[in-house]
């Protein structure tokens, strides 16, 4: 049994990079990969902006090492490349690995056109139906990476990777497992672009999070992947930070929104605190959750408040750079919270901001250089299942 679980891999492929170090070079430059889709089946992309990842099928398949007649939806393509990048730099194979666990929305609705087409006799549509459930894409990585018998998926909307790494710490402290491969992957789909259109969600331009001009939400897609280890499994071994805090509350206040009082928010991120043993003046930075929309952004500020009182840090959202890659998202920007730690530089909207009444402490706009222990990382989704997690530097 371990107590003390530390991160020794991660694979991460956006909108914004193919690989961790891609995406940081794109963070600290202020490049943002919000713009035109044109993978996806959408007449709503000559009006929405979206956070592509800029490469088809074929290209994500021949970065996959697959052949080209390889089968697979485009959730799973982007698992497998993020997966097997957190595999290599762990310097693990299959065997050395317990379980897989990965938070999903999407899994293959991404085929969903195909499928009707099939069903309706319109041409031979897509073979792609018998993996068409939520934990199709878990199965698939163990079958990529070389069968992993235990696979887990958990799908909570926007917190569900964020979930996945929990479970993950969970299942290493309590003994049932010694190492594990965490993380999430979506991809941008008809179902989900029209399902965010009908609740009148989306942006026509690039979010701005917390600013008074907000307007909604630039979908996005990808994949991020941990590895996380025991202590006593990783001897000298390097590690990239450890998973102090985690914390999981769920308000049950709306099917899309969080209460208005941010019970769900405020719950999570305190829980986080209490499991990292820690107060809340020893977090340097929050890469908020921040999403673009009214409710979101209001209520996780309001939580901030509540939580941290007048000592709040430095805080921002990424998604002004990957826009909001749903059951990926917890994954992708704790990899994210990661990588500022390593490089001791946070990371800020890079976009301009407007004050709002309702949010009387606007996030960093500019990345700079801090010095930094702990970062938290926020996940909330729909239903009010909201995820906080705390990663500190090194492994003193």
């Amino acid at each position: 049994m371990s107590h003390r679980v530390f991160i020794t891999g991660v694979g991460l492929i956006s909108a914004i990079g193919d690989t961790p170090e891609e995406n940081w070079q794109s963070l600290v430059e202020g490049k943002s990969g919000i713009g035109t889709a044109k993978y996806v089946d959408s007449k709503l992309t000559d009006r929405f902006v979206f956070g592509e990842v800029p490469h088809s099928n074929e290209e994500l398949k021949q970065i996959a090492g697959l052949p080209s007649d390889a089968n697979f939806a485009r959730t799973s393509l982007l698992a497998f490349i993020a997966a097997g990048e957190a595999l290599l730099q762990a310097g693990l194979t299959s065997s050395e690995i317990d379980g897989i666990i990965m938070g999903c929305t999407v899994s293959s609705m991404c085929e969903t056109q195909k499928l009707y087409e099939n069903a309706q006799g319109i041409d031979n549509g897509s073979m792609l139906y018998d993996r068409y459930d939520i934990g199709s894409v878990a199965m698939e990585v163990s079958e990529y990476l070389g069968h992993i018998p235990y696979h887990n998926t958990i799908n909570t909307a926007c917190s569900s990777s964020a979930n996945a790494i929990m479970q993950g710490v969970m299942m290493i402290r309590s003994g049932r497992a010694k190492r594990v491969l965490v993380g999430g992957a979506d991809a941008l789909s008809k179902y989900t672009i029209n399902g965010f259109n009908s609740m009148m969600l989306l942006s026509e331009q690039r979010c701005s999070p917390f600013s008074g001009n907000r307007d909604g939400i630039n979908l996005g897609e990808g994949a991020g992947f941990l590895v996380l280890e025991g202590e006593e499994s990783i001897a000298s071994k390097p590690v990239l930070a450890e998973v102090e805090g985690f914390g999981n509350a769920n308000d049950s206040y709306h099917a899309t929104s969080t209460s208005p009082e941010a019970t769900g928010p405020t719950s999570a991120m305190q829980k986080a605190l209490r499991t990292a043993g820690i107060s809340s003046e020893e977090v340097q930075y929050i890469n908020a959750h921040g999403t673009g929309t009214e409710n979101n952004d209001e209520t996780e500020f309001q939580a901030i408040r509540k939580v941290f009182d007048k000592q709040i840090p430095l805080y921002a959202s990424t998604k002004a750079y990957t826009g909001h890659t749903l059951g990926a998202a917890g994954s992708i920007e704790t990899i994210f919270s990661l990588l500022m730690l390593r490089h001791q530089t946070v990371i800020g909207g890079n976009y301009t901001l407007t004050h709002d009444d309702k949010i009387s402490i606007l996030p960093l706009e500019a990345s700079k250089k801090v010095p930094l222990r702990r970062v938290m990382s926020n996940a909330f989704g729909f239903g009010g299942n909201c995820t906080s997690l705390i990663l500190k530097a090194g492994r003193e």
